[in-house]
């Protein structure tokens, strides 16, 4: 437990436990330029994100939840790290919070955005990242904080171990253990015709080709 908000393991220990949880069998992982991400965003980032994104980078975990792809808050690709804490920042701008009923807007950086359009964030207003705590932003724009990092709170997600699954959509919800799938890989399978999650031939699989690269 670390002096702040966050409770249970953080950092390399709780990237471990989230790992065994989920599988790769495929090349994946992702560069980052974190001195620029530090300078565009103005703080660093939790250590078991920068892990996380070393093994397993940018993709999506079981079709259930899309790891954003790093980058400027003002980057407006779908899927973004910009994007889609501009989409969670306008929500929180919107509602209250009985956690924090005297503000109605705190600093977020969202890192994923499950299928059912829920926003996975950290907030942010700690001057440690190894405290800051996951904020969920649902699609209904409710919004909960949980006092766990990153890897922690998926790794409690898989497990069910918080008291509800915090998301409209309980795709991973007490799922154990799950396939990460890297969005090179998933658009490598569809541009030859694959459906990236059963591997059976999917006549319609141009019809979701994207800029997987």
């Amino acid at each position: 437990m670390t002096n702040g908000g966050v409770i249970g393991l953080t950092g390399h220990q709780a990237f471990q436990g989230l790992s065994e949880l989920l599988s790769l069998n495929h090349e994946a992982g992702d560069e980052v330029d974190w001195s620029e991400m530090q300078r565009s965003w103005g703080t660093n980032f939790p250590s078991d994100y920068k892990c996380f994104m070393s093994v397993y980078g940018v993709g999506s975990i079981s079709d259930g939840m899309d790891i954003a792809r790093p980058g400027p808050p003002r980057g407006d690709e779908s899927g973004s790290m910009g994007q889609e804490t501009a989409n969670a920042r306008l929500a929180w701008g919107l509602k209250r919070t009985p956690e924090r009923s005297g503000l109605v807007k705190l600093p977020l950086i969202a890192w994923a955005v499950t299928i059912g359009g829920d926003v996975a964030c950290w907030l942010t207003s700690g001057d440690d990242p190894e405290d800051w705590p996951v904020v969920v932003v649902r699609g209904d724009s409710t919004v909960s904080i949980q006092r766990y990092g990153m890897a922690e709170f998926l790794r409690q997600i898989l497990v069910g171990e918080l008291d509800e699954c915090p998301f409209d959509d309980a795709t991973l919800w007490r799922g154990g253990e799950q396939r990460f799938l890297h969005r090179r890989e998933r658009g490598r399978l569809i541009a030859e015709g694959f459906d990236p999650w059963t591997g059976l031939p999917d006549e319609y699989s141009d019809m979701n080709l994207e800029d997987f690269s």
